[in-house]
């Protein structure tokens, strides 16, 4: 066991850190530089991209290691940080690798909770509290990245753009359980971006704003699951399931409310959407342009 003073490249394979006190950095804090890492900080603070862009914890290229129980914060909350800074990222064929109990707040342009990024593979990320906002920002996104789960998290984002799960050309992923709230100009609690054969379900996602979807497949995402979730919508225009240019999805067994001074759509299957079902929802709409289905 190993008690860093401060910010560190954690290099021991097999090797339990202990956090003991707040680390805090300009940039980066933490790296992961070896296989079956445990970082626990009991808890306290990892301060990053105080003044540069920088990552939380940056784990790229290794495995089987566990961060728990970390206060991960961007800046200060009440001064925005670095744009394009994350709060832990997995990169490049990092795989097996468990992000839970952890609280993570970022607050600049493009800043991400959890960066799952270039083939990370069957890590679990669950029981997270995330919270972002900024003009752009992403709980928990997904880049090209396979066989991940996302389950049980608390996100909150805000901002002219806020994404809960964000997953953009990634397949066979699981987003699951997670309690979503978006809010500002355009939220969306899950967002498939050319991705295919992802579940979505028994999420609870609530959004807010001039447009607000509960889950958004887009451009080729196709073969997907969505389906048991909760989706409220409100504000100006509020779409529960919203299919662009996406086939062979399966959409059912969801509670769907929408709200709106201007539109509010149950289901939309919008341009070249083929071959999809939705069956078995329970859909309310109200507001000024109310549609359950809209084909």
């Amino acid at each position: 066991t190993v008690s860093p003073l401060n910010c560190t490249r954690l290099n021991k394979p097999n090797t339990i850190y202990n956090l003991t006190r707040k680390a805090s950095s300009a940039g980066t804090c933490m790296y992961v530089l070896a296989n079956n890492i445990t970082l626990d900080c009991k808890g306290f603070e990892i301060n990053y991209s105080q003044s540069v862009v920088g990552y939380g914890i940056n784990i790229s290229s290794y495995n089987y290691s566990t961060i728990r129980s970390c206060n991960i914060v961007q800046n200060v909350t009440s001064r925005g940080g670095a744009s394009n800074s994350y709060g832990i990222y997995i990169f490049r064929n990092a795989s097996f690798n468990k992000i839970y109990n952890n609280s993570i707040k970022t607050n600049s342009s493009n800043g991400y909770g959890i960066y799952l990024l270039n083939d990370a593979r069957n890590n679990n990320i669950t029981n997270n509290t995330i919270t972002t906002s900024g003009s752009s920002g992403y709980s928990v996104s997904l880049g090209t990245s396979s066989n991940n789960s996302v389950y049980s998290n608390t996100i909150t984002t805000s901002g002219t753009f806020g994404y809960g799960a964000y997953l953009d050309t990634s397949s066979n992923n699981s987003v699951y359980s997670n309690t979503i709230t978006t809010s500002g100009g355009n939220g969306r609690g899950a967002y498939l971006y050319s991705s295919s054969n992802n579940s979505v379900y028994s999420n609870t996602i609530t959004t807010s704003g001039t447009n607000g979807f509960g889950a958004y497949l887009a451009t080729s995402s196709d073969n997907n699951n969505v389906y048991s979730n909760t989706i409220t919508t409100s504000k100006s225009s509020g779409y529960g399931a919203w299919l662009s240019s996406s086939s062979n999805n399966n959409v059912y067994s969801n509670n769907i409310t929408t709200s709106g001074s201007s539109n509010g759509y149950g289901t939309l299957l919008d341009t070249s959407s083929d071959n999809n079902n939705v069956y078995s929802n329970t859909i309310t709409t109200s507001g000024g342009t109310g549609l359950g289905a809209v084909l």
